[in-house]
């Protein structure tokens, strides 16, 4: 009798071990991919064809400059790079300018804008760089290069510890079925992911509680076929390693550490297409996927039972979030005053 309890036991153990090995395969399939990258072995954007891209380089200038003064160095530098760049303001508080250019007729915009999330560095003044949207090869290493002059002409900096990149996956027509299905993939390999790409305690992005919450909106309230873009005021993913910016119509990765290492930019971006290439267009994997949540979300104690029709964004989370996102704080502040008109 002990001898049978030992096998069923160890037979428990071995399923709980391949409770996520869907999720992490995936995540350790393209990491291993974007190796390759980081040693020269591979091209990724020869080889891979993309709708739009977008990056953010968080950092920080050890000058006492301006946004405007950053914004005129960047203007300059892209001059440098051939592309006849303008300066425009936006808003009202000096501190987010556009520098905008054409290129293959399209209208870019960098933007330079301050940064909530690096307002505890103490390494000088915390910036924004924002790429236009990327289509093609020449328009990443424009835009890497540009954030190489600054580096040397500015001595514009990463912020290790709070700063980030982010890559932007262009996903105009993203249903709530295939954000609900990614969500998933990153929730139940959150700890892998944070471990592969060593993401820092400090940058407090890896609050992932809420998505089982999103998951419940995205799939109980709204018709197949749903277009995110139309519905995402009612999806709660502050913080997350992962995100949908509907303003872009854009997954946002929010995954990598602040870097000044061009073939790091490559592999993320190797990464974040292969990945969520795979994720959009491959259905095998969804029941699989499905059911792999739902037994993390259960051992991470979530109470599926708690989720109810009428749930919104924690009011303590949207508060403090507020508090350290001055952008955010001012959007809301606006849309307030136009809802009590």
């Amino acid at each position: 009798m002990r001898f049978k309890t030992l096998i069923i036991f160890g037979l428990l153990f071995s399923l709980q071990g391949f409770a996520s090995e869907k999720c992490h395969r995936l995540i350790q399939k393209y990491f291993n991919k974007s190796m390759d990258v980081r040693l020269g072995l591979r091209d990724t954007l020869d080889q891979k064809k993309f709708k739009s891209l977008g990056m953010e380089f968080e950092g920080v200038v050890v000058q006492n400059l301006t946004y405007f003064q950053i914004s005129e160095q960047v203007q300059k530098a892209l001059k440098d790079l051939g592309l006849d760049a303008q300066i425009k303001e936006i808003g009202e508080f000096n501190d987010h300018y556009e520098i905008q250019y054409y290129s293959g007729g399209e209208l870019k915009k960098v933007s330079v804008l301050t940064d909530g999330s690096l307002i505890s560095t103490t390494l000088g003044y915390p910036v924004e760089i924002t790429s236009p949207i990327m289509r093609n090869t020449t328009e990443v290493w424009q835009y890497l290069s540009l954030i190489q002059m600054l580096g040397r002409r500015i001595d514009l900096r990463a912020e290790e510890d709070f700063g980030g990149i982010h890559v932007h996956y262009g996903a105009k027509d993203l249903t709530t079925e295939q954000l609900s299905h990614i969500l998933k993939v990153f929730y139940v390999a959150e700890h892998k992911i944070i471990e592969k790409f060593e993401v820092k305690e400090t940058r407090q992005i890896s609050q992932m509680n809420n998505v089982p919450n999103a998951i419940h909106i995205l799939s109980t309230h709204y018709k197949k076929g749903t277009l995110v873009k139309d519905i995402f005021d009612e999806v709660p993913l502050d913080r997350t390693l992962i995100a949908y910016k509907p303003e872009t119509m854009t997954i946002e990765l929010r995954i990598f550490n602040s870097n000044f290492l061009s073939d790091e930019h490559f592999a993320n971006i190797d990464f974040s297409v292969n990945l969520l290439d795979d994720l959009l267009k491959n259905k095998d994997n969804i029941e699989d996927v499905s059911k792999e949540y739902r037994e993390a979300a259960l051992e991470k104690g979530f109470d599926f039972s708690s989720l109810s029709k009428g749930y919104h964004i924690n009011q303590d989370i949207e508060e403090s979030y507020q508090a350290q996102d001055p952008y955010l704080a001012q959007f809301m502040a606006l849309k307030n005053g136009e809802e009590d008109k």
